[in-house]
């Protein structure tokens, strides 16, 4: 079996690639551009790593899966999706939240209070257990545990060593639901038709992306909002907060390329812009300010 790469893309080089191959990057702390590539951006070594086998089997071929649905979704409205394309947007916007690394650290302080339990049930003898009582303490076991679910492999068949790690991983997964630590669906929760969904198309290229581009308020599961530019021209509104519905239906077209703008550098370190200029910049820094 290859090793898997022990770079890892939080923010996958096919989304980022709508603002080009080498896009116009903004150093936050810095305050300067700079040019890169989006092979050398927005990416940690070993971010995600749980065991070999996990990390093979399912994070890097269904979590970077979603290459050609965000490609047609970029350049082709939401009205022409498929209801299948639409399932796959829902689940890549969720897991592009979970594999951020400040959400893998909000996922590593919510398992703190179920270790004792898995201390208890785990052999820490056996390499596979130590490794997910590790990937609980860090966080990444609930990462890999919100992909198998959210992906909806909970069905998946696999032959061979790949079969057993999922058929653990099922058992784990039964556990933390028996013992309420574990969410409702959050696929569901953003397709509920109570659910507001907005997609804001511009005109020009004026969007921006961010090594933290989705903006969440709230809870999946609870009240919430989640916001995100798709691409330089596209970006996607959706929230069952009625207060910040009404807020964003009053707002007019530059207001909105504002919002977009603001929710995506919010909690950024690095912004990435298809055009690089004096005023992107100005605007970047008066949001962080």
């Amino acid at each position: 079996m290859n090793k898997p790469p022990a770079r890892h893309h939080y923010v996958p080089q096919f989304f980022l690639k709508a603002w080009g191959n080498d896009p116009h990057a903004y150093n936050v702390s810095q305050k300067r551009w700079f040019q890169t590539s989006t092979a050398n951006i927005a990416l940690e070594n070993n971010l995600y790593v749980l065991s070999d086998e996990i990390e093979s089997s399912f994070i890097t071929p269904y979590i970077d899966g979603f290459n050609s649905d965000i490609k047609f979704a970029q350049n082709n409205q939401w009205k022409d999706l498929s209801v299948i394309q639409k399932d796959y947007i829902y689940k890549f916007i969720i897991l592009l939240d979970a594999r951020n690394p400040n959400s893998i650290k909000q996922m590593k302080d919510g398992c703190k209070s179920f270790i004792p339990q898995l201390e208890k049930i785990l052999n820490t003898n056996n390499s596979f257990e130590k490794n997910i009582l590790n990937g609980a303490k860090n966080g990444v076991l609930i990462l890999v545990l919100t992909a198998i679910h959210e992906l909806g492999l909970n069905n998946f068949i696999q032959s061979g060593k790949s079969a057993s790690t999922f058929e653990k991983l099922q058992t784990l997964m039964k556990f933390l639901q028996q013992n309420n630590n574990w969410p409702l669906s959050y696929l569901s929760s953003l397709k509920n038709k109570s659910v507001f969904f907005d997609e804001f198309i511009i005109s020009d290229e004026s969007l921006l992306c961010s090594n933290s581009p989705v903006f969440r308020h709230g809870e999946y599961d609870k009240k919430f909002t989640v916001a995100i530019n798709l691409s330089p021209s596209k970006a996607y509104f959706i929230s069952n907060e009625d207060n910040l519905i009404e807020k964003y239906n009053n707002m007019n077209y530059i207001e909105k390329i504002n919002f977009f703008n603001i929710m995506t550098i919010k909690k950024s370190s690095f912004v990435f812009s298809k055009k690089k200029n004096e005023e992107i910049s100005l605007f970047i820094e008066k949001v962080l300010l």
